[in-house]
C-alpha cells in the first residue's frame, strides 16, 4: 500500500478519518484530507505541550482523558463475579460496597492510562504525533493478553481491566516498521513479517511482543523469592510486574497498594534473557497471617508444571499450608494424566474417576478451572470411560430424556431437568449427571438414591428433606437447597465445588453430618445469614 505520509496512513487505517467531526473542527477551507488530519494532530500536540508547562495543566489534560476513557459504572456481571468469589472462598474482604469496587477499578485504569500519557507527553519522547495517535488509539482498543492465542482481547466501555502494559522495546520496533513502510525504505524480513497480518497497532505490537518471547512458556526454573512487606510502598512490587504480562491484578498500582495494606506479598522471579532475576512466575499474597491466594502465569493464572514443586516448598513455611495440599496434589495428578494421555497410555479407573471429578472437584491455583480438565475430556470417549468407572455397559451412558425410558441409565451426559422426566422411577439407577441437575419444584429426591456425583450445580430449591441422597458424594458446582430443613440424608456429601445456599437449615438435625461441616468450612453459612438479615432489613 502506498502512503504519502503518516497522516495518509491514519486516514486509510481509520477509514476516512479526515471526515470525523473532531478533525473537521480544526480544518480550513480547501484543505486536502492529509492537511485536515495534520491540523488536528498539531492542535493535539499543542495541548500536550501546554500540559507540560505546569502540574495544573497536566492534571486538566489527564482529567479530560479520564472522563473519556475510564469506566463510569461497573457491569452487573463483574459485581456478581466478585460476590460469587467471596461466597466461594469465604472471603469477607471481597464483600465491599460497589462504590469502593468502582473506585479501585477506576484508579487502576487511570494509572494505566498515565503510563502511556506520561511517556508520550514527556519532552524526551521522540515519536511523531501521527504515530503517538496511532499507538494510543490502538492501545485503547486492546484488552488483556491471551497467551494461548498470542493476541489481545477487545475492550469495550464495560471493560473493567486496566489498560495494557507499555513495553517500550516493542513500541519502538513497531514504530520502525511502520515509519519505514510509509517512507518506502527497505524493510528487513522481520519487519515484513510484522506487517504481513495487517497494519493495526494491536497486530504489530503483538508480533514484536511475541518475538521478545512474552507469549512463550518459560523454561528457566532457577530463581529467587522476594518479599514485599505488609504496609510497604507498592511501587517496587508494581514496577516489577510492568511489561511482564502476568495477568495478575497486582500489575494495577491501586490493586497492589490495596493488597499490601492487607498482608505481605511474595514473588518468585526467574532469570530473564539478560540473566537477571526479573521474570515473575509465582505470587503468594497474604491476608494478615493467612495465605489469601497463590497464582502462576499459565492460563487462568494457574501454576506452570515446573513451578509446582517450588511453590509447594515455599508454602510449607506458612501455618495454613495444609489447606493448599489438595491443590498441589490435584495439579500433580492432572499433570501425570496429561502426560499419559499424550503418550497414548490407558488411564486406570482411579485416574478416570479423578479426571471426571467423581469424588471431588479438581482444585487448582487459578481463578478458573484448570483448562486442561476440559481439554483432556474432550479428547476422550465418555461412554467408554464411564462404563469403566461405574462398571456398566456403554449403552447405559445416555444423553437424552428419551433414552431414560428404558430405565437402565447409569450416567446422564449433559444437563438434566427432572421436570421433563415423566417416569421418575427411571432415575433410580443414575449414578452421575455430568452437567446441571435441575430438580426445582421437587419436594424430595428419593428417586436419586443411586446418585454419587453431579458434574455441575444441583438445583433443589424446593427440597425440604434430603432423604434419598444418601450416596451423594460430590457436587462440582453450587448446591441450591433454599428450603432444606433437615440435611441428615446428606451423610456422604464431602465435596461441593463452589458454595452451598441453605439459609433455613436446622442445625439440630445436622450435627452428625458432613453437610454442616462443609458449610462451616466454607464459611458460606455466615454469608448466607448476612444475606438473609440484609433482606429482612429492607
Amino acid at each position: 500500500m502506498d502512503y504519502k505520509s503518516g497522516e495518509a496512513f491514519l486516514n486509510r487505517l481509520y477509514q476516512n478519518m479526515h471526515q470525523e467531526r473532531f478533525v473537521m473542527k480544526t480544518a480550513k477551507k480547501g484543505d486536502n484530507p492529509d492537511e485536515k488530519i495534520r491540523r488536528y494532530l498539531e492542535r493535539l500536540e499543542k495541548a500536550h505541550k501546554k500540559a507540560m508547562e505546569s502540574p495544573h495543566n497536566l492534571d486538566l489534560l489527564k482529567h479530560f482523558y479520564y472522563e473519556k476513557y475510564v469506566i463510569k459504572e461497573l457491569p452487573a456481571s463483574y459485581i456478581e463475579s466478585v460476590r460469587l468469589r467471596a461466597r466461594e472462598e469465604g472471603r469477607f474482604d471481597l464483600l465491599q460496597p460497589v462504590s469502593k469496587l468502582l473506585k479501585q477499578v477506576q484508579e487502576d485504569q487511570k494509572k494505566s492510562l498515565d503510563r502511556w500519557l506520561d511517556y508520550f507527553i514527556s519532552e524526551d519522547e521522540v515519536y511523531p504525533t501521527w504515530f503517538k495517535y496511532y499507538a494510543f488509539q490502538g492501545m485503547l482498543r486492546m484488552n488483556k493478553m491471551n497467551k494461548e492465542k498470542k493476541s489481545f482481547g477487545k475492550r469495550s466501555r464495560n471493560t473493567t481491566e486496566f489498560y495494557i502494559e507499555l513495553n517500550q522495546e516493542a513500541l519502538a520496533q513497531a514504530y520502525t516498521a511502520i515509519s519505514k513502510m510509509i517512507e518506502k525504505k527497505e524493510l528487513t524480513k522481520e519487519e515484513e513479517k510484522a506487517l504481513n497480518d495487517g497494519k493495526s497497532f494491536e497486530r504489530i505490537y503483538s508480533y514484536y511482543l511475541a518475538k521478545m518471547g512474552v507469549y512463550e512458556k518459560k523454561i528457566e526454573t532457577d530463581g529467587i523469592w522476594k518479599k514485599y512487606d505488609w504496609g510497604s510502598n507498592p511501587y517496587a512490587l508494581w514496577k516489577s510486574l510492568q511489561g511482564k504480562y502476568t495477568g495478575w491484578c497486582t500489575a494495577g498500582e491501586e490493586t497492589a497498594r490495596e493488597q499490601l495494606r492487607k498482608g505481605d506479598f511474595y514473588i518468585y522471579y526467574t532469570m530473564d534473557q539478560k540473566k537477571e532475576y526479573t521474570d515473575p512466575r509465582i505470587a503468594i499474597r497474604m491476608d494478615g497471617e493467612e495465605i489469601a491466594e497463590v497464582r502462576g502465569i499459565a492460563v487462568s493464572q494457574e501454576l506452570e508444571e515446573s513451578m509446582i514443586p517450588i511453590a509447594e516448598e515455599k508454602l510449607k513455611e506458612f501455618k495454613d499450608y495444609k489447606k493448599y495440599q489438595q491443590k498441589l496434589s490435584d495439579m500433580k495428578e492432572l499433570t501425570k494424566i496429561e502426560k499419559k494421555q499424550k503418550e497414548g497410555l490407558d488411564l486406570s479407573k482411579e485416574e478416570l474417576e479423578f479426571l471426571y471429578e467423581i469424588h471431588h472437584k479438581i482444585k487448582g491455583f487459578g481463578y478458573k478451572e484448570d483448562p486442561r480438565v476440559k481439554e483432556l475430556r474432550e479428547k476422550r470417549d465418555p461412554k467408554h470411560d464411564f462404563s469403566i468407572i461405574f462398571s456398566c455397559q456403554e449403552d447405559d451412558v445416555v444423553s437424552s430424556i428419551e433414552a431414560l425410558k428404558k430405565g437402565n441409565a447409569v450416567v446422564y451426559l449433559g444437563d438434566l431437568r427432572v421436570s421433563k422426566v415423566e417416569e421418575k422411577e427411571n432415575l433410580r439407577k443414575i449414578k452421575m449427571v455430568t452437567g446441571l441437575l435441575d430438580a426445582t419444584n421437587e419436594k424430595e429426591l428419593s428417586y436419586f438414591s443411586s446418585l454419587v456425583a453431579v458434574g455441575e450445580s444441583l438445583w433443589a430449591k424446593d427440597m425440604i428433606l434430603s432423604k434419598g441422597l444418601e450416596n451423594l458424594e460430590t457436587i462440582n458446582g453450587n448446591f441450591y437447597c433454599n428450603s432444606l430443613r433437615n440435611g441428615k440424608g446428606l451423610k456422604h456429601l464431602k465435596s461441593v465445588g463452589s458454595y452451598i445456599y441453605a439459609p433455613y437449615y436446622s442445625e439440630e438435625y445436622m450435627e452428625d453430618t458432613l453437610f454442616l461441616e462443609k458449610l462451616k468450612e466454607d464459611r458460606s453459612y455466615e454469608i448466607q445469614e448476612e444475606v438473609v438479615e440484609s433482606k429482612k432489613s429492607r
